[in-house]
């Protein structure tokens, strides 16, 4: 007989997708959510191939890949013909506590990480252009008001790693959003103080500043801010960007004026994504709405600007509201192309393409094929837990009787009913009631499941222990036997128990932790009894970098 246990004790809270970062390519989607967890993605059929957990007060605000430089520290130094690109690029994640980390998503372990000596870094942003002379640069938009640049240097040896490169003057207010433009000569800031700020990437020199709104002012107390949440650069040169008024704007990136803006937004916009060929912009946030913005067909915008400046007519063609809370990051990923066995390819049957993503705070990660957004509804790539939360023991002599004396030998002889008396006595080694584990990250519960009331597994005693909705009748009530903290700031990876309940076992990002005695022989574990934890070999994680590509 099959038992379902439904139980009320077991708390799990879903934790909200904070940001999104796509490799060069578009093939591989990293995911950071509000707990610190990264979870790696192939587009190739939107399977998790990798999750890195997290650890105590991380605070991810931002991610960005980055292709390593194997050519030396310094621009003018180092092998000429060494390509930046050519080794796969890692992953950079950036938060409020000031760090910014290299991670290492064969190992599941962080590589390094510098402090962004600025406190709380707000975005994290790569160069588009990879060049063969010197490394690919990052930018961080820090707290104290500042654009810094690193690079990140190739290999395993003394001087790899993030470096910090130089920084921009500082302005006022936080710097919360960061976009480069294609050709990696400028870079945009947008601040806390209701201003965008344009910096020359050659002279690191302020270039422009954009007020967004009217006035230097806010609004009408001037205590309150006016954030500009995000920026995006489009390949013909307009700058957009989403701010705390619920306005997206496009700006003529050279002359740094007003194109157009629109609210369509009722709160805050926090994120922005482009299609590849920069025809459609797609903005959301705070009211969960995701909006469209598509480029005129008539192309140039006539009085206030030419074709030639990269300034066009922009208007709202669409919005959908897939998420039930805020949405937090966007981000344009790929499909790979495909064929079918006659030879029709992916794009000519709807396949393909451009892919929008977005994640919020409801946890689950949506994609749309960007080119028919408005015609086709999303896809849940992730609504709920990659990993389950609980394992319990096996069977017991609660979920099911064994077979009767004799049985066996009726069916199939003796082999059968050696079979099944082997089955029996396993089923007797394992606790009865079986035992549930339950995992939370930080620590572990052990929980004893609740007793049937049937004396015995016959019909008339299951009719008579069952309730009228069909549920079974209790003689005991679950009981939380041992709780397991993790010592430091470690989170744990996945979790299983052993059949006969004595050994639970978790990995993490460090080496294989397991209990060296849980439940002495005979004995009534308790809530306060302690574990101790000893090492155990790893394995390496089947998880090779060429999944990245190259740049």
């Amino acid at each position: 007989m099959l038992e379902l246990h439904r139980s009320r004790f077991v708390e799990w809270q879903p934790a909200a997708v904070v940001a999104l970062a796509v490799a060069p390519g578009g093939f591989v989607v990293a995911l950071a959510r509000e707990t610190g967890d990264l979870e790696i993605y192939d587009t190739a059929d939107w399977r998790c191939t990798a999750r890195v957990p997290g650890h105590d007060g991380a605070a991810i605000s931002s991610l960005a890949w980055c292709a390593p430089f194997d050519g030396g520290l310094d621009d003018d130094g180092g092998d000429e013909d060494a390509v930046a690109g050519a080794p796969p690029c890692r992953l950079l994640s950036a938060g409020l506590d000031g760090q910014i980390t290299e991670w290492d998503l064969n190992t599941l372990r962080a590589r390094g990480a510098t402090d962004s000596h600025g406190g709380s870094v707000w975005a994290l942003a790569a160069e588009p252009l990879v060049r063969r002379d010197r490394p690919q640069r990052v930018a961080a938009a820090c707290d104290d008001g500042c654009v810094r640049v690193l690079t990140l240097a190739g290999g395993d040896g003394v001087g790899a790693g993030l470096h910090h490169r130089r920084s921009f003057n500082r302005v006022d207010g936080r710097l919360l959003s960061l976009a480069w433009t294609h050709d990696g000569r400028a870079i945009a800031a947008g601040s806390s103080r209701g201003a965008i700020h344009v910096f020359d990437c050659e002279a690191y020199a302020e270039l422009a500043r954009i007020t967004v709104g009217a006035g230097d002012r806010p609004g009408a107390r001037d205590a309150e801010e006016r954030c500009v949440w995000a920026l995006q650069y489009l390949p013909c040169g307009t700058l957009v960007s989403g701010s705390s008024d619920g306005d997206v704007t496009f700006w003529d990136g050279e002359h740094a004026t007003k194109i157009s803006a629109h609210r369509e937004h009722k709160a805050d916009v926090l994120t922005l994504a482009s299609s590849p060929d920069g025809r459609a912009v797609f903005a959301s946030g705070v009211d969960s709405r995701i909006a469209v913005f598509e480029r005129a067909a008539d192309g140039s915008l006539g009085d206030a600007g030419s074709a030639g400046s990269g300034a066009y007519k922009w208007t709202f063609t669409g919005a959908k509201r897939p998420h039930t809370h805020d949405v937090r990051a966007l981000a344009m990923a790929a499909a790979p192309p495909s064929e079918d066995k006659s030879g029709t390819s992916a794009a000519k049957r709807g396949g393909g393409g451009a892919v929008l993503l977005s994640g919020g705070n409801d946890a689950q990660l949506l994609a749309y094929p960007a080119e028919k957004f408005r015609k086709r509804h999303p896809v849940r790539v992730v609504s709920v837990p990659q990993r389950t939360p609980i394992a319990m023991t096996g069977g017991g002599l609660w979920t099911g009787g064994g077979p009767e004396k004799g049985h066996g030998k009726k069916r199939g002889g003796e082999k059968r009913a050696a079979e099944a008396e082997q089955s029996v006595s396993a089923r007797r080694a394992t606790p009865s009631p079986p035992l549930l584990l339950c995992d939370h990250a930080r620590w572990l519960d052990v929980w004893r499941l609740g007793e049937g009331a049937a004396a015995d597994f016959s019909a008339d005693a299951l009719a008579k222990a069952k309730r009228r909705d069909g549920t079974m009748k209790l003689s005991a009530a679950p009981k939380h036997l041992l709780r397991a903290n993790l010592g430091g700031k470690r989170r744990t990876l996945c979790s299983a128990i052993s059949p006969d309940g004595a050994s639970p076992a978790f990995p993490s990002a460090f080496p294989l932790c397991r209990p060296r005695k849980v439940f002495p022989a005979r004995a009534r574990p308790s809530v306060d009894e302690t574990m101790c934890f000893d090492p155990v070999p790893r394995a390496d994680t089947p998880f090779t970098s060429k999944s990245y590509g190259s740049i």
